[in-house]
């Protein structure tokens, strides 16, 4: 069971964790790491961590609850408002989750290892919330603009977009920025078209 901290050590804590965690993920180490080897990589020590998370699986779920929910504020923010064209908004959402996703070491990794946000019925019962809210987002999109019958497979295929440009910028070290540049085009004509 996980244990109270006061407020103020959790949150500088836990970020220490999460940022060791996802390190950890993206190296492709977090599923064979002791609690020992994540506190070692947060430079936090061991009684610390086992305080904070009883075990590996706490963190983990934390982890995710956390990603999650910066995920989900990303989404709203770029959503938001309904003023400007639906066209810009889904523009302005592929670059704020790109840039998220291709910033945070690891979460990529995160996203695909642990089925977060994918179309796995798994991940939806799980964290159904921001699977939904990209969901609501292209069902809202005006009439005749795109196809929104299966709002839920476009949302997929943005978010499967997104993170493919996140994986291959972090991937290929020295990769030209301007071809991620394409992809929401790409993708956004290939919706646009499908209608």
């Amino acid at each position: 069971m996980q244990k109270t901290l006061s407020p103020k050590s959790t949150v500088q804590e836990r970020k220490l964790l999460f940022d060791a965690s996802m390190q950890l993920i993206g190296n492709g180490r977090f599923l064979n790491a002791t609690m020992q080897e994540i506190a070692f990589q947060a430079r936090m020590s061991e009684a610390t961590v086992a305080y904070i998370f009883e075990n590996r699986t706490h963190l983990l779920a934390d982890l995710i609850e956390y990603t999650v929910g910066s995920i989900n504020d990303i989404i709203d923010e770029a959503t938001r408002s309904s003023v400007r064209p639906f066209k810009d908004r889904f523009f302005d959402l592929w670059k704020r989750l790109y840039n998220s996703y291709s910033s945070t070491p690891g979460l990529p990794a995160l996203l695909l290892q642990y089925d977060v946000l994918s179309k796995n019925a798994r991940s939806v019962k799980l964290y159904p919330g921001h699977s939904q809210r990209l969901i609501e987002f292209f069902s809202n999109a005006p009439s005749g603009l795109l196809d929104v019958s299966d709002a839920e497979t476009i949302a997929y295929l943005f978010h499967e977009n997104v993170l493919t440009a996140a994986q291959m910028k972090t991937r290929v070290a020295g990769r030209n920025e301007s071809a991620n540049t394409h992809m929401p085009e790409m993708l956004w004509k290939y919706l646009a078209e499908s209608n």
